[in-house]
């Protein structure tokens, strides 16, 4: 058994796989939740990653107008933005206008008026299968390749 993980097509294949299930796992709880991480929240840029419909969801929200915001009014309608965007995808998916969609795939780009000044929306979605498919794909060729065998020349 040890010796099927030598070299490092399996041990990446490995990786690949662990990869694809917590991707599969995320994917399936997808259709009943909605989960946000911001991981970058600065007074001038507000950050988001969500996954949310079987769709992994990108948004960045950065001010139109930089002399109408203090740092924390910023953060505050920023968060709000993208916490009405992701109810627009779980409730509303239809109501969204893409400047470019194709092939589980969809851009928007656009100013979002605010009560004091206009924000820019940047908004990114990519469907999990077009992740998880080559990903698993690959797991199985890296797993499953077997070295060719070193033959003795024929005379």
């Amino acid at each position: 058994m040890l010796t099927f993980f030598q070299g490092w097509r399996r041990k990446l294949g490995v990786v690949t796989l662990l990869i694809s299930l917590i991707l599969a796992m995320g994917w399936i709880r997808s259709f009943i939740k909605i989960s946000r991480l911001i991981p970058v929240s600065t007074g001038r840029e507000l950050q988001m990653i969500a996954s949310c419909r079987s769709e992994i969801v990108w948004q960045k929200i950065t001010p139109g107008d930089t002399s109408h915001w203090r740092p924390q009014m910023f953060v505050d309608i920023a968060d709000r933005i993208a916490s009405m965007s992701m109810t627009k995808l779980w409730y509303q998916p239809e109501s969204l206008h893409w400047q470019w969609a194709g092939l589980g795939f969809a851009w928007d780009d656009r100013l979002e008026e605010t009560e004091i000044a206009p924000m820019r929306v940047i908004t990114a979605k990519l469907r999990y299968e077009l992740i998880l498919t080559p990903l698993t794909a690959l797991a199985t060729v890296l797993l499953l390749w077997r070295p060719r065998q070193d033959r003795p020349p024929s005379r």
